[in-house]
């Protein structure tokens, strides 16, 4: 034990001397980032698809022809296949229709990028920054590529932040498809940084990448090279690989901890602050293999109406609220506006997803705001205070009693 408090102590002197050389570059202007302040720092569609595509695309406004496209080749797919594609006549396609998404789920959606050269070789790309994974989502896009690309004729990309490989529920159980998990952590970083390299005569797009760089260096949280270096030596060196594998083994349970704590105390305190009753389903917490169980709920009612809840539920590890019955359905009455997603007849004010960098309960940034932040405790005493003084609950159950 004393081991681990050692390694932690020193790995804190590191990461106070990061914060301290982040502020000393916020100050320099060296953290600008463009795309932060536009709002786009994690939008798949809107920045990161559309902007890789761009790079890869021969034809792009870059004006580099196929340069990106080819350093693509030998850095990312060159480390996973061997692939022949004819860079020079690729073309790009960003949300490519591949049909309505069939009741089953097993054929049509949008594939994320999609690059095909004059022969049909083909690479998709799904590009997962924070979204869960769609039901059958890689077994319609291989399926899909199975029926318009001949046999090895294509490649298949499953590209997440940190390497995360897709749910069964995307992939089906033990799939009879290859598949190759990229991650913006290493192979993303490494092939811009060549971008950056290559642009260095066209100061434009050379300063954009630069920024795009910064963008996913935040959203990743990830040190300096030095910093992130020396980090990385202190905890694999002899002395230290005990306590650090020991601390890796637990990773599971610090985080089920973290959750457990937070709702027992923070969101618990909320209840008590609007004096409202507070319970929450025990398998909440937890992430087995990754995901948690569907549809478990926190909730928060009020005295005298037990049968309409304000509720925090989880799918696939995605983190929503708003206002539903406890048994049974309810006819749609959407008359609160401000929760724009999923209206529905269970859900008759519609509900609303936290942001992007907050929704998903196993993003370590997600973790340091539980114990250290007030963001999500924040935005739930915002709308709870919504609730009390629109007197939603009240009204859903007078609406549910005259309709019985």
């Amino acid at each position: 034990m004393e081991k681990i408090k050692e390694l932690l102590n020193q790995i804190s002197k590191i990461v106070v001397a990061e914060k301290t050389q982040q502020e000393e570059r916020r100050r320099r202007g060296e953290n600008f980032n463009i795309f932060k302040v536009l709002g786009l720092s994690s939008s798949e569609v809107r920045l990161h698809s559309a902007f890789l595509a761009e790079l890869l695309n021969p034809n792009g406004d870059h004006g580099l022809e196929d340069k990106f496209l080819k350093a693509f080749l030998e850095i990312v797919i060159g480390n996973k296949a061997n692939f022949d594609f004819d860079t020079k006549s690729a073309k790009t396609y960003v949300e490519y229709d591949i049909g309505t998404i069939s009741e089953d789920y097993k054929e049509g959606g949008r594939i994320d990028i999609l690059i095909r050269d004059k022969k049909g070789a083909t690479i998709i790309i799904e590009n997962k920054i924070y979204a869960g994974d769609q039901p059958w989502q890689m077994y319609r896009y291989n399926r899909y590529a199975e029926k318009h690309c001949s046999t090895g004729n294509y490649i298949l990309l499953y590209l997440t932040l940190d390497n995360k490989k897709p749910s069964e529920d995307s992939t089906g159980k033990d799939p009879k498809f290859n598949y190759f998990c990229i991650s913006y952590k290493a192979d993303i970083l490494t092939w811009l940084k060549q971008c950056v390299a290559t642009a260095a005569l066209h100061p434009a797009i050379r300063e954009t990448i630069s920024q795009y760089i910064i963008n996913l260096k935040q959203s990743l949280n990830i040190m300096s090279e030095n910093n992130n270096q020396s980090t990385i030596n202190y905890l694999i060196d002899e002395s230290n690989i005990e306590a650090t594998i020991s601390i890796l083994s637990l990773s599971s349970e610090i985080g089920n901890c973290i959750r457990l704590n937070f709702i027992n105390e923070k969101l618990k305190s909320l209840a008590a602050k609007y004096n409202m009753e507070f319970c929450f389903e025990k398998e909440f917490p937890m992430l087995p293999n990754g995901r948690q169980p569907k549809y478990k709920k926190i909730m928060y009612k009020i005295p005298n109406y037990p049968n309409v809840i304000f509720v925090l539920e989880q799918e696939n590890n995605e983190v929503y609220y708003g206002i539903t019955q406890l048994y049974g359905g309810i006819v749609n009455k959407k008359v609160f506006s401000n929760w724009s997603d999923g209206v529905t007849d269970g859900w008759p004010y519609g509900s609303k997803y936290f942001p992007a960098n907050l929704k998903y309960w196993d993003n370590w940034d997600t973790l340091v705001d539980m114990v250290k932040g007030d963001k999500i405790v924040n935005i739930i005493d915002k709308e709870l205070n919504k609730v009390l003084e629109n007197h939603l609950i009240e009204t859903l159950d007078e609406d549910i009693r005259n309709r019985k």
